[in-house]
């Protein structure tokens, strides 16, 4: 059973540039919480541990943290216009405050 999301980001945070990525928030964030107990939310994953771990290296950790506060998932893409309009249009409808909202929770998750 799913405990969790486990993102992997590089030193360009390339996950948080794709929509299908920013789906995948969602579902960790507003929907599987509310059917699972116990759910862990969203782990940040380096080649250096798990920041909310505590365990990667400084250094990532500032460069993502920086990476991340740059960020903002309404620009995110992806490789069909179709599915980054259903993902930005499902943001909207799920999410109240929108992108806004989503940008804040990203910001706080690298944050802990």
């Amino acid at each position: 059973e799913c405990q969790g999301t486990a993102m992997v980001l590089d030193n360009d945070c390339t996950p948080l540039q794709r929509s299908w990525c920013l789906f995948e928030l969602l579902q960790t964030r507003y929907v599987a919480p509310k059917y699972k107990s116990g759910y862990e939310g969203l782990l940040l994953c380096t080649v250096t541990g798990v920041l909310q771990w505590g365990n990667a290296d400084v250094d990532t950790v500032v460069r993502l943290a920086e990476k991340v506060g740059e960020t903002r998932l309404e620009n995110a893409q992806a490789s069909r216009i179709e599915d980054k309009i259903m993902i930005d249009e499902c943001v909207v409808e799920t999410v109240a405050g929108g992108f806004p909202e989503v940008n804040k929770f990203v910001h706080e998750s690298i944050k802990k």
